[in-house]
C-alpha cells in the first residue's frame, strides 16, 4: 500500500505525511514534525515518544522515490522505519504512539488530545 501511495504522489512532491486512517494525530504534532523535517533536511522523520517510534512518518523526496521502486516489504520497512539517516524527533506527545483499534480507543485519544 505504501508503494502504491508513493507512486500516486506527483513526482515533484518533496514531502509526504504517512498516516493511517486509524492513527489520528493532532495538527500540532504533525506541524512540529514537518517543521523539524524541513529544518533538518532529513529524508525521513520519525516521532519517538517514551522510546517508541510512532506516527506519522514524514517522507522526503528521495525516500518517496525509493518507496516507488521498493521491491519487497523489507525494503519498504527499511525506508520508512529503519532509515539510518532518519531524524528521530523526541516528543512528549504520547498521541504519537497511540493505537486506535476500537471506537473506544478513538474516543479516549480524542479526549486526551483535547
Amino acid at each position: 500500500a505504501l508503494r502504491t501511495g508513493a507512486s500516486a504522489v506527483p513526482r515533484h512532491t518533496d514531502t509526504a505525511i504517512l498516516l493511517e486512517l486509524r492513527q489520528p494525530r493532532p495538527a500540532t504534532l504533525i506541524a512540529s514534525l514537518l517543521e523539524a523535517h524541513a529544518h533538518a533536511g532529513a529524508s525521513v522523520t520519525l516521532p519517538v515518544a517514551r522510546g517508541r517510534t510512532g506516527a506519522p512518518r514524514i517522507i522526503g523526496l528521495q525516500a518517496l522515490a525509493a518507496l516507488r521502486n521498493a521491491s519487497s516489504a523489507a525494503a519498504i520497512s527499511r525506508i520508512v522505519d529503519d532509515a539510518e539517516s532518519a531524524l528521530r524527533l523526541e516528543t512528549a506527545d504520547s498521541s504519537a504512539t497511540a493505537a486506535v483499534a476500537t471506537i473506544e480507543d478513538l474516543r479516549s485519544l480524542r479526549e486526551s488530545i483535547g
